[in-house]
């Protein structure tokens, strides 16, 4: 077969979908967390990913005083109307960053583009003001995307702080664990979970398949030997790393240490911050088990009950906490690695 003499012509005999005629692909990374409530939002409204993320940038374009760019979509003979959604995890610990975007019209990544040069912002954060205020409209919170070092130096010292997030956090560990070590001495102890032997439900519960391994040998341990610890002197940065890496990527004691087990009780896999979440849950469930069994009295279960309150109160603003420190090292990555 002869070369054809331009390349161009080497190109006009592909076929082209002529949907895409015109279009091109407006797209940035964005926390998981964006990305998760954007995708709900579409669910919820049923509108089509592609046409609310253009009336995000849309609306972007009229606050900064820019037309906006009539857009028109033919979804015919199209099975999927879900915008481009690339997973795309950054440093293997999940929730990491997603690419979100769609295929509109060229015009509107130009403007988008000479807006962000004419406001000396980049495009990432501008993508991610245009979904915050599609959030704000539709009358939901936005996400916190104010990933600075002062930011995490102030966010860090509040959450290491006495009588922070931290300390009430650990302190409530303590006090579920050693309510639970008293109660767990009783006779006649109970599975709440079919399949499992009285001991292993105790220990998926709070021994070291449970609370006090998940605890210990997770989260705490990264806290206090690299969080918190005078005799470690790198930076802030890389230490945060550690103890998100150890929340979102590290494997729990179940799901790494007793694969068996884990997979009789439909746990798979489990990361050690999904674990303190979990262990809550077993707690419960064992307490309501072996009340109901008559191993424990109305007043056993009700400090349990009070314990586990409190347990689950001060885990929420550590959760945050970590979500807040892997949202930041993914944007660093992005930044590290802008998208081409």
């Amino acid at each position: 077969m002869d070369e054809p003499d331009d390349p161009s012509e080497e190109r006009d005999m592909r076929a082209i979908r002529p949907d895409r005629a015109g279009m091109a692909v407006v797209s940035a990374r964005v926390p998981y967390a964006m990305d998760d409530r954007f995708q709900r939002l579409a669910v919820k409204e049923k509108i089509e990913h592609r046409a609310l993320l253009a009336e995000a940038i849309n609306d972007l374009f009229e606050k900064y005083g820019k037309p906006a760019v009539p857009i028109a979509f033919d979804s015919a003979g199209r099975k999927s109307m879900r915008a481009l959604g690339f997973t795309d995890t950054i440093g293997g610990a999940p929730p990491g960053p997603k690419i979100l975007g769609a295929r509109l019209p060229e015009a509107v990544k130009v403007r988008f583009g000479g807006l962000a040069i004419e406001l000396h912002r980049t495009s990432q954060a501008l993508f991610n003001e245009a979904l915050n205020d599609l959030f704000v409209k539709r009358g939901l919170p936005a996400v916190d995307v104010n990933y600075t070092a002062e930011e995490l130096t102030r966010r860090t010292e509040a959450f290491l702080a006495p009588d922070g997030p931290w300390e009430k956090f650990a302190a409530a560990e303590h006090a579920l664990q050693q309510r639970m070590l008293d109660v767990t001495q009783n006779e006649g102890l109970v599975s709440h979970r079919p399949g499992l032997s009285p001991e292993e439900a105790k220990n998926v519960a709070i021994g070291h398949l449970g609370l006090g391994g998940e605890f210990g040998n997770g989260l705490g341990t990264a806290v206090v030997t690299v969080m918190m610890s005078s005799h470690i002197h790198s930076p802030l940065l890389e230490r945060v790393a550690k103890a998100a890496q150890s929340y979102w990527g590290k494997p729990s004691q179940l799901s790494g240490f007793d694969a068996g087990l884990a997979g009789k009780m439909g746990i798979p896999k489990e990361t050690c911050g999904e674990a303190l979440f979990r262990c809550a849950d077993e707690i419960d469930q064992w307490k309501t088990a072996n009340r109901a069994a008559g191993v424990l009295d109305d007043r056993e279960a009700q400090q349990v009950d009070r314990c586990l309150g409190k347990y689950r109160i001060a885990l929420k603003p550590v959760h945050e906490y970590m979500v807040y420190a892997q949202g930041l090292l993914g944007q660093l990555a992005v930044e590290a690695t802008p998208s081409r």
